[in-house]
Formats: C-alpha cells, sequence, structure tokens
C-alpha cells in the first residue's frame, strides 16, 4: 500500500485546493465582517501531518 507521503504528487491530485480561491474569499470576509483591517492572518495546524 502506498502512503502519501511516498507518492506526493499523487496526494496533490487527490487532494489539490485552490489557494487563490480560498485567499479571495478570506479576504472578502475579512474586508466585510472585520472591525478593524487585518494586516497578518496565522494559520494554526495548517499542515495535513
Amino acid at each position: 500500500m502506498t502512503s502519501q507521503y511516498s507518492a506526493p504528487r499523487l496526494y496533490e491530485i487527490a487532494f489539490d485546493t485552490n489557494r487563490k480561491l480560498e485567499v479571495d474569499f478570506l479576504v472578502h470576509c475579512f474586508e466585510r465582517y472585520a472591525r478593524r483591517r487585518v494586516r497578518r492572518v496565522l494559520d494554526i495546524a495548517c499542515g495535513t501531518g
């Protein structure tokens, strides 16, 4: 059995995400709902491991 770590390209194909779409959505939310200008974002536990 192949793990996701021994075949990273297959993992990327299976779980690909559209980062630009994600960022655009977050920027929209921050601009609309934040009470102050958002200058930084910390993504805690953002890894897959």
